[in-house]
């Protein structure tokens, strides 16, 4: 039998103060950093955040939180989620054929760019 791994993932909710105003963002990324801690403390074994670019969520580079987790916590594996777009576009390689590169590229700019516009807007 395999060991059972426990996760929580996040893309850092913006909480809101004792007045019911959000707080700022630097504030809701140092409660996450806190929160790594409280994991490791807890027993979770992976972190995993999110990347989003709304005002709902602080965490729009996950690469930067996770070196502040790195900084406080030795246990806790902390990882960053890609969706399957980005992935694409990250890690693609060169033995894939341009027309799939172009393929993801024009999906982001006729599918994911209008909504995000039509979320911004309203």
């Amino acid at each position: 039998m395999s060991d059972l791994v426990f996760g929580l993932d996040t893309f850092g909710d913006v909480p809101t103060d004792d007045s019911g105003h959000p707080v700022s963002d630097a504030r809701a990324i140092r409660l996450v950093l806190d929160e790594a801690v409280l994991a490791e403390e807890t027993g979770v074994d992976v972190l995993a955040l999110g990347e989003h670019h709304r005002p709902e969520f602080a965490i729009s580079s996950p690469e930067t939180v996770l070196a502040g987790i790195a900084t406080r916590t030795s246990r806790t594996r902390a990882i960053k989620t890609l969706g399957v777009g980005r992935f694409d576009l990250i890690y693609t390689t060169g033995a894939q054929p341009i027309s799939a590169r172009l393929r993801t590229v024009e999906l982001y700019g006729t599918k994911v760019l209008p909504m995000v516009r039509d979320i911004l807007a309203g």
